[in-house]
């Protein structure tokens, strides 16, 4: 695979865990009878816009906004020096990117809506929120998790603008062109 088809397949990956967590945070009706749908889109289509929307996932927005970062952070990686990091760790994650690109990383700090530069209460927020994706796909195996999907959307907001600012050519498949008329 080229560095090129690698950056992208990232791009999309990290945009579709990052848009399932928006979708996924959304209140629902689970007594939709969505056995009775045909297909996924119309069952889903029937849980957020039939009846009262009472219920709400714990799991699933935080795994997919987590998943995202982790992925963002491994595209901004790749974008500056064609690594293909391992690892689930958003904070050791970001410590790498850090240490391979100051200026990189200096800008996520900026974007991020609550700490505007300010690295340390950046970097909190990343300690905080460091094994997510890891704890919470099991969350099922847990006495005790603490988590906001919030807080990973803002974080994950942080990565993505970086990315649009430092590479506006960088557009996920996600993204439609605009009409020519």
């Amino acid at each position: 695979m080229t560095h090129n088809e690698y950056r992208q397949r990232l791009c999309d990956a990290a945009e579709a865990f990052y848009f399932a967590g928006i979708l996924t945070s959304l209140p629902f009706n689970a007594a939709n009878d969505s056995e009775q749908h045909c297909d996924v889109s119309s069952a889903a289509d029937a849980a957020v816009s039939v009846g009262s929307r009472l219920n709400k996932l714990g799991a699933p927005p935080i795994v997919n906004l987590g998943f995202s970062i982790e992925l963002y952070i491994k595209l901004l990686r790749h974008l500056v020096d064609a690594s293909r990091v391992q690892g689930h760790d958003l904070h050791k994650l970001f410590l790498g990117l850090e240490k391979a690109a100051p200026a990189v990383a200096s800008l996520v700090i900026k974007k991020h809506h609550y700490a505007r530069g300010d690295r340390d209460e950046f970097l909190d927020y990343l300690r905080v929120e460091a094994r997510v994706f890891e704890e919470w796909r099991y969350a099922y195996e847990k006495e005790l998790l603490c988590s906001s999907a919030d807080t990973l959307f803002t974080l994950a907001n942080a990565f993505r603008n970086a990315i649009k600012d430092l590479h506006p050519d960088m557009v996920s498949a996600f993204v439609h062109p605009e009409r020519q008329d």
